[in-house]
């Protein structure tokens, strides 16, 4: 009986950490490629990065994969690949495969109001 319940317990904290989402927060970034400041926002949780030029107004919102080192996403131009070690991004134009390098800073998140 007393083997049967361990097994039980054993079970429901494997069960537990497998189903229980990632607590990770948004990480807001800037990113400066030659003279262009490119706001992104990558949320590992919902597995998206969000971009934003703020010179022309362009933005989209891509699914990324998250690595220990590197998270990598794209859209039908562009595809990045950033360094979360040194927080070097690379922007790749995908129709002549031109790489890009640029460099971040991660930005605090703004206390939001709503």
């Amino acid at each position: 009986m007393r083997m049967t319940t361990l097994r039980i317990a054993a079970s429901a904290a494997v069960l537990a950490a497998v189903v229980s989402p990632a607590t990770a927060k948004p990480v807001c970034l800037t990113c400066l490629f030659g003279a262009v400041s490119v706001q992104f926002t990558a949320d590992e949780q919902e597995a998206t990065v969000s971009l934003f030029v703020p010179t022309t107004g362009y933005s989209n919102t891509m699914r990324g994969t998250f690595t220990p080192d590197q998270v990598v996403f794209r859209d039908t131009q562009l595809a990045y690949k950033l360094s979360r070690t040194n927080l070097e991004m690379t922007r790749t134009i995908i129709l002549i495969n031109s790489p890009e390098h640029g460099q971040c800073k991660v930005q605090p998140t703004p206390e939001r109001a709503f």
